[in-house]
């Protein structure tokens, strides 16, 4: 395991904060650039809607666990952190873009959810000790979040939290998979 510490997870949270706040003082109405399902327009929206957030309180709940779930996955070192960060936004967007009501999908929660299923998998695939805690840690602290795929509430998108989800645990799996590849040759 690399550095604890990375400095992308924080420059992402920057990044949401500032386009939320010049979407507030310059009512440009961004959040017309989220993912729009079954639009072909709207498949730019895979790119763009984990910086978009909806209102303060939905912000203020994606900051957090994008934060420490994003330093877990980014202690696996820089080249993990985009590649599962590009993995989760490419595959769990088009998740969202797929199953999801019509509307306008934005916020970072598909991310969130892919960190934090590529941090138990990986964890427990990887096998030593520093990630099998990191995995436990994750549960303990964030377990509950598996109950958001049942959402009922119209204004929150379970597919993606869904698809974020499955994102993580096919880059954990897959990149296990690789590793072990290379150790064999």
């Amino acid at each position: 395991m690399k550095n604890l510490i990375g400095s992308e997870p924080v420059y992402f949270v920057v990044i949401i904060w500032l386009v939320y706040l010049i979407d507030v003082v310059l009512p440009l109405n961004l959040n017309l650039w989220g993912i729009r399902p079954r639009e072909i327009t709207g498949l730019s929206g895979i790119i763009f809607s984990p910086f978009l957030h909806g209102s303060f309180f939905h912000i203020v709940s994606n900051t957090l666990p994008l934060l420490i779930l994003g330093l877990i996955v980014r202690a696996y070192g820089r080249a993990m952190f985009w590649g599962v960060s590009l993995i989760v936004i490419g595959i769990g967007g088009l998740f969202a873009w797929f199953f999801s009501s019509p509307g306008i999908v934005i916020g970072a929660s598909g991310v969130i959810f892919g960190y934090w299923s590529f941090a138990i998998v990986h964890g427990l695939l990887k096998r030593s000790i520093k990630s099998i805690l990191l995995s436990l840690f994750v549960l303990l602290f964030y377990g509950t979040m598996i109950f958001s795929f049942f959402s009922l509430y119209v204004n929150i998108s379970w597919s993606g939290h869904l698809g974020g989800a499955l994102a993580g645990v096919l880059c954990a799996i897959t990149l296990n998979k690789m590793k072990a590849k290379r150790v064999s040759v």
